[in-house]
């Protein structure tokens, strides 16, 4: 059986590095005035912390960004894959 952290190519250090910088990130949107942001997934792997989901507003996404810069380490990068969803969207569903 091949090691889940070999397949990922992180060493056991490194994943928990990664477990608790997602960790802070993702108490840091759940304390959020922002309930969209609550909503949000964080993922960590390899000093790279990726945010997905949807919010209504370009704002909002903004805001999710500058949150989370400020709680990932130096040298980590973010991606943010939040969608913004258009008021069409909103009204057909």
């Amino acid at each position: 059986m091949i090691s889940p952290l070999r397949v990922s190519g992180e060493s056991p250090l490194r994943k928990n590095a990664s477990q608790q910088v997602a960790s802070e990130i993702d108490q840091m949107l759940h304390r959020s005035p922002y309930k969209e942001l609550r909503k949000l997934n964080v993922t960590c792997e390899n000093c790279v912390a990726r945010i997905t989901g949807s919010v209504n507003s370009y704002f909002t996404k903004l805001i999710a960004a500058e949150e989370i810069q400020m709680v990932t380490p130096d040298g980590w990068r973010v991606y943010n894959h939040v969608v913004v969803r258009s008021q069409s969207e909103e009204t057909r569903s």
